[in-house]
């Protein structure tokens, strides 16, 4: 274990295999003047040779090879002993009488002393090598441990020399990886001395120190008097020797960049007992690029606050857990809020008592689903009115699909609001007075029947009409009517099973609706209520209904922009050619449903029953 951390100590200082160095080489050459020898050496000593980091009177081939075999190393007794190995005639000592390097390097007398690591590790040795027999006194000795000294010295110095090169290359290669430049400014108005990446960003020739007036002239005339005192101010004794400032610089070249020069001033022993600093060391980047870009943002920041200010809606924002961040002027300014508050109490402060619990619990709803909030609620405005008040909030999310945030806005429906309950108390008291207008007209459609009874007939058709009218009026009124679950929206599907509800026995539906559904308004739905109530009249006394397993299809489908339904009667009596004639009904409602829908009718009479076609624009439906 010893050994392979004596041989890792060797490797680590990076002398195995070097080039020469005159550091050592001067040594070797003191030691042969000093004691009078022809050979001094500087040796390494691993687990297979010697290898010579110096050699001073080392004859060739050995002066160019620089290293021997340990069989012929007598410094290898120096490593292993970790002490002085003293030869004054190698023919008659008993360790090394037989090396061969005798014979081959002329090595008669020899004295080594062992070279160390500051932690003990012996690396090889120095040694004096005189090639007669020769009796080495202590002062050789002692003078050979000095001199050994001053070599370990040298490694050290050496050592650090590296571990120094080796952080500036890295602290370079940092520096240029982050764009970073040094700086250093020796006083006020002394000279400035700039690294390679410094002066390539600031657009400096190659050359020496610059002026301090020189470097502060390519400040920006805007920024360099702000520049100017706070470097100044760094040098004071009594401040924190700290600059830090972003400032604008104009290249000689023109180009204008936007920097960013931190420095920190460091102090001598001389000069801190005056109170002053040496000198301060800094580093300047380019921030051009941020500096855009926050521009551009702070540009999108106050366009898009003009755009939400001056919407007529108030506009809030609020983050993932509910709480408000933001309100647009229309909110403080409806609302009297102290502007810029976002308090969560003062919100729920502006809800109608009767409200707010509904609210809270529709927003708790949205927060934990990730659901659209909607909701109606009474808000109170500046002036102490609770104002009805229509509430919408949409998620934004991330691409994780994570909710980062709420956007949301309030609009102010209580005129609205108001003008819809007084046409629905209107609608309804007008519904009241059409229906009684209908039952006017019915009661004397009967008596003039009554009158004259050749007119039965004829009454009898007209009031059918007169009922089917008035159940698709009351379909298709706003608020509502008996034959509706949902009283705000009104369908095809919902319109004709209303009209032929009529048209069972037994509990058995005589005709059957399916198909797809549409909106309709109260217009389509008069005229469809007209000739679906001619279809049903005439299927009763001529067609698939005036037989007891007659039976009627009606099928509704789109069909591109048209909606299509189609009446079919199977199971009547035989169909006989189309009649020569239309009557009044028929020509009546055929004509309501081209007017009123923009539709075009066909009729087929097949052998198996009439077949009617409806097509209809979608647009015309709804009116």
């Amino acid at each position: 274990m010893e050994a392979r951390s004596r041989l890792e100590a060797l490797a680590e200082t990076g002398l195995l295999d070097s080039e020469t160095e005159e550091r050592f080489d001067r040594l070797t050459r003191m030691v042969a003047r000093t004691l009078g020898v022809p050979i001094s050496l500087f040796s390494l000593v691993d687990d297979r040779r010697q290898f010579f980091k110096s050699a001073f009177g080392l004859g060739e081939p050995l002066a160019s090879r620089r290293e021997t075999p340990l069989s012929h190393a007598f410094c290898r007794h120096v490593v292993a002993n970790d002490a002085p190995f003293r030869v004054d005639d190698a023919h008659v000592h008993p360790v090394v009488a037989q090396n061969p390097a005798m014979l081959e390097l002329g090595i008669v007398a020899y004295l080594g002393v062992p070279v160390r690591t500051p932690k003990g590790h012996v690396l090889g040795a120095l040694c004096a090598i005189d090639v007669s027999p020769r009796v080495w006194s202590q002062d050789a000795l002692v003078l050979l441990e000095d001199f050994a000294a001053l070599v370990e010295g040298e490694i050290d110095l050496r050592a650090e020399v590296l571990r120094r090169t080796e952080a500036e290359e890295m602290l370079t290669l940092a520096v240029e990886a982050t764009g970073l430049g040094l700086w250093w400014l020796d006083r006020p108005d002394g000279k400035v001395i700039c690294s390679d990446s410094c002066r390539t960003l600031l657009g400096l020739p190659d050359a020496g120190p610059v002026a301090y007036a020189d470097w502060l002239a390519l400040v920006h005339p805007g920024d360099r008097a702000k520049a100017d005192q706070l470097l100044r101010a760094a040098f004071e004794p009594a401040d924190e020797g700290l600059f830090q400032h972003e400032f604008r610089i104009l290249r000689p070249d023109g180009d204008m960049l936007w920097v960013a020069a931190t420095g920190q001033t460091e102090k001598s022993e001389s000069a801190a007992e005056a109170g002053g600093p040496r000198r301060l060391v800094g580093t300047v980047r380019n921030i051009t690029n941020r500096k855009r870009t926050e521009e551009l943002l702070a540009q999108n920041e106050r366009r898009w606050r003009e755009i939400l200010n001056t919407m007529p809606q108030m506009v809030w924002s609020a983050l993932p857990d509910g709480r408000s961040d933001y309100y647009n002027d229309r909110w403080y300014e409806y609302t009297g809020t102290p502007h810029g508050s976002t308090d969560i109490d003062e919100m729920r402060a502006l809800l109608h008592p009767d409200d707010a619990a509904r609210v809270w619990e529709g927003w708790s709803h949205a927060l934990a689903s990730g659901e659209p909030f909607d909701i109606e609620c009474r808000l109170r405005r500046h002036d102490g009115q609770y104002r009805w008040t229509l509430g919408r909030a949409l998620p934004m999310r991330n691409d994780a699909g994570e909710i980062e945030r709420w956007f949301g806005t309030c609009t102010d429906i209580h005129d609205l609001k108001v003008a819809e309950e007084q046409r629905e108390l209107i609608a309804r008291e007008l519904s009241h007075r059409i229906k009684n207008i209908f039952a006017v007209v019915n009661s004397l459609v009967t008596l003039s029947a009554r009158a004259d009874p050749l007119a039965r007939p004829f009454a009898d058709a007209v009031r059918s009409r007169i009922e089917a009218l008035a159940r698709a009026h009351d379909y298709v009124q706003p608020y509502g009517g008996p034959h509706r679950e949902n009283p705000n929206e009104t369908s095809v599907l919902g319109l004709l099973e209303t009209l032929l509800a009529a048209y069972q026995e037994d509990g058995r539906a005589r005709i059957e609706v399916s198909g797809s559904d549409h909106p309709t308004g109260i217009h389509a739905a008069t005229a469809l209520a007209l000739l679906v109530h001619e279809l049903a009249t005439n299927a009763i006394k001529y067609g698939a209904l005036s037989a007891p397993d007659g039976q009627v299809t009606m099928t509704c489908e789109a069909a591109g922009d048209t909606y299509c339904i189609t009446w079919r009667e199977r199971g009547g009596p035989p169909v006989g050619p189309p009649p020569a004639r239309k009557g009044f009904g028929t020509i009546l409602s055929e004509r309501a449903v081209a007017v009123q829908l923009g539709a075009t009718i066909t009729q087929d009479w097949e052998p198996e029953g009439l077949k009617v076609r409806i097509v209809a624009p979608f647009e015309r439906l709804t009116r």
